[in-house]
């Protein structure tokens, strides 16, 4: 897992040459000008997803995580946390879809705070409960780039 702040990634010490390239471009898009939905960056390898949605409650949070693809979250507009954890012994998958690389578990994490500044980076053994409303704050309006990195 990798938390920072957007404008500094070219510092991070990354040899991963698709990792480089994600947050290259994620870093130097204004991703405001792109419509929802799936765009593809370097075909199956490196794509996005951008998406809106409004924040739900901690208790609404169920940790995900994915087998052949890692995430770089970034919160385009407004601020959320994201719940993140690790496999655990008593960790155990609540459903899955090998299709969608898309597996929910048991568990809560500890949660790590999202903003246009910052982004989010999650490896494979990373689990996480994006999408969910900051302490103390209202519910808010996100619009959410979700890059994908074959790993």
């Amino acid at each position: 897992m990798i938390h920072g702040q957007i404008k500094d990634y070219k510092k991070l010490p990354i040899s991963d040459e698709r990792l480089k390239k994600g947050l290259k471009v994620l870093a130097e898009t204004d991703w405001t000008t792109w419509e929802l939905g799936r765009h593809e960056i370097d075909g199956t390898d490196i794509f996005v997803l951008i998406t809106s949605y409004k924040t739900k409650t901690e208790e609404e949070a169920v940790l995900e995580g994915h087998k052949k693809y890692l995430d770089i979250q970034y919160t385009v507009k407004g601020k959320e946390v994201i719940g993140c954890g690790f496999f655990q012994e008593d960790t155990k998958v609540v459903s899955e879809s090998d299709e969608k690389d898309l597996y929910f578990y048991t568990g809560k994490g500890f949660w790590v705070p999202m903003n246009p500044e910052v982004f989010l980076v999650l490896y494979p053994e990373d689990l996480h409960a994006p999408g969910v409303t900051a302490p103390g704050e209202a519910p808010e309006d996100i619009i959410k780039v979700v890059m994908k990195i074959k790993v």
